[in-house]
């Protein structure tokens, strides 16, 4: 229940500051944008690692996920991350093309997201209601 609380806080205290803080939204927007450090060179250096890493954990997640039928999304998480680590070992020019492609896409979401910012506004804050609502329903 208290997770539902911080969640519906969380939700309409960001649809306050998307719908209201135009500015400061484009600045922390401009600001988490910067690049930290570039992992696909680091993961690239330790490709075989990396890929058979991947498999094992592939693996284990779509076992459980086999042993445990409720836990059905495991099966898929693990089937994306046997993709990844396939890509890793066998098709790097693949993985890069993915990344560019990736990175395009978040972007262009981002001026997205800025350019609706009022209306992703009133959505989250209409969300966080009704989070709220469900949970004085629940008790």
């Amino acid at each position: 229940m208290t997770f539902l609380i911080v969640s519906a806080i969380v939700t309409f205290l960001t649809g306050l500051f998307l719908f209201f803080a135009g500015d400061a939204v484009k600045k922390l927007s401009d600001y988490l944008n910067n690049i930290v450090f570039h992992l696909d060179e680091a993961l690239v250096s330790a490709r075989l690692a990396t890929g058979i890493i991947l498999l094992l954990i592939g693996g284990w997640i779509v076992y459980t996920g086999m042993a445990h039928p409720v836990f059905w999304y495991l099966k898929l998480v693990g089937g994306l991350i046997i993709v990844f680590g396939l890509l890793y070992l066998f098709c790097l020019n693949c993985l890069g093309a993915l990344s560019e492609w990736t990175d395009r896409v978040m972007l262009a979401t981002d001026d997205l997201v800025f350019h609706a910012r009022r209306i992703t506004g009133v959505v989250l804050i209409l969300i966080s209601l009704y989070i709220l609502y469900s949970i004085f329903q629940i008790r």
